[in-house]
C-alpha cells in the first residue's frame, strides 16, 4: 500500500479461548516509511508456505520502538481501502474488517506482523 495511506486497528478484548469476540474501537494508523508498512506476502519461502493463498496474506512491518503490545494475534484490521463505518447506528466493532492478525514475530527492530483475509 501507499505510504500515507490509513489503515484501522481493532484490538481484541475478549480471550482467544471465548465464544463471542469482542473489540475494542477502531483505531486509525498512517502508513510511514521506518514505522509501519503493509506489503503483499511474496517470495520463496512464502509461497511455500501459503501456496495458493498467497494471495491472501499480507505481511505489516512495524517499528517495535512504537508499536510494541499494539498487535495481537486475533486482532481485526481494516485494508486495502477498507474503513470501518463506524457513523452507522448499528454498527458493532469489528464489523466489515477485511484481515485478521495470523502472527507477531519479533525481528530485531521491527515487528513482522502476518495478516490473513477474512
Amino acid at each position: 500500500m501507499r505510504m500515507g495511506k490509513t489503515i484501522w486497528h481493532c484490538k481484541r478484548i475478549s480471550p482467544p479461548d471465548s465464544e463471542v469476540r469482542v473489540f475494542d474501537e477502531p483505531k486509525p494508523y498512517t502508513l510511514s516509511f521506518g514505522r509501519l508498512n503493509l506489503q503483499p506476502a511474496s517470495g520463496y519461502t512464502s509461497t511455500i508456505l501459503y501456496g495458493e493463498r498467497i494471495m491472501e496474506r499480507w505481511t505489516l512491518l512495524a517499528n517495535s520502538r512504537f508499536f510494541e503490545g499494539v498487535f495481537a494475534e486475533g486482532d481485526l484490521l481494516y485494508i486495502d481501502d477498507a474503513f470501518p463505518n463506524i457513523d452507522d447506528e448499528n454498527y458493532v466493532n469489528g464489523d466489515g474488517a477485511n484481515a485478521v492478525v495470523d502472527s507477531v514475530r519479533e525481528q530485531n527492530f521491527r515487528l513482522r506482523i502476518v495478516l490473513k483475509s477474512i
